[in-house]
């Protein structure tokens, strides 16, 4: 369980609204607070992220990325996002249906900070979410 740092802003990138909670559910249950944003595609996660950029609030602690969005996919999201000096940085979990080898190397080599294929089920899902975040922040 995190115990150093539980209050993490999130921003989940995810079109599938049973994943968006299963989540959000999973991240309550390890009490973990924050705030959390939701982009339910590639190119409103950049738009969120731009604006906190602009209005200099601070950015998520973590993005959670799917890879199947409409608009911009999950890597072209991934290169924006670890191609800008001010976002490069905040830790970036693929999360996504694709089991494809080729779609995991392409994320690695585009920056992602871990790819994850979605569990099928809700406790795969808690196991998954602790794993992420003590990942991220324990480091």
């Amino acid at each position: 369980m995190i115990t150093a740092e539980k209050n993490i802003d999130i921003l989940i990138v995810e079109d599938n609204q049973d994943d968006v909670f299963l989540t959000k559910y999973s991240l309550k249950t390890l009490n973990i607070t924050g705030k959390i944003f939701l982009a339910n595609y590639g190119q409103n996660a950049i738009e969120i992220l731009n604006n906190l950029l602009e209005k200099n609030e601070k950015l998520p602690d973590l993005i959670l990325l799917d890879m199947n969005l409409p608009k911009l996919t999950g890597l072209e999201v991934l290169q924006q996002i670890k191609s800008n000096q001010s976002m490069y940085l905040i830790p970036t979990v693929i999360f996504t249906s694709s089991d494809s080898i080729s779609d995991m190397k392409n994320c690695y080599e585009h920056g992602a900070d871990l790819y994850i294929k979605k569990p099928n089920n809700i406790n795969e899902y808690k196991k998954i979410m602790e794993y992420i975040t003590r990942y991220c922040f324990s480091i």
